[in-house]
């Protein structure tokens, strides 16, 4: 299932950044499209499951460490940088393909 998921997130990924970014000069190459649909994945199988995480804001103590919160929390916060970015890129001038992002954790979630 997971070897599935990796491919067909990365698919969908791909297929998800055409259709949101239509034709532009942003390159789509890497595996995060994948690599977010294993978290997809992973946060809806374990949906209410305390994740083990390790948090850094800052190299000071009290700024780092682990925590544990539901799957789902987590899987709301790493998303929120990809929907941020998603809505605040300029065409054409944005390296990272936010959109393939989002498609890949939706797809990883759908499965």
């Amino acid at each position: 299932l997971v070897a599935i998921t990796y491919l067909s997130a990365g698919l969908f990924g791909a297929y998800a950044f055409a259709r949101l970014t239509g034709i532009t000069a942003s390159p789509l190459v890497g595996a995060s499209a994948s690599v977010s649909g294993l978290g997809g994945l992973a946060a809806f199988h374990c949906w209410k499951e305390r994740v083990n995480f390790f948090y850094f804001i800052f190299p000071q103590p009290g700024y780092m460490g682990f925590a544990a919160w539901p799957a789902w929390l987590i899987l709301l916060i790493f998303s929120a940088p990809d929907l941020g970015g998603y809505l605040s890129s300029v065409p054409d001038v944005s390296s990272v393909a936010y959109g393939a992002h989002l498609g890949g954790t939706l797809w990883g979630a759908v499965i």
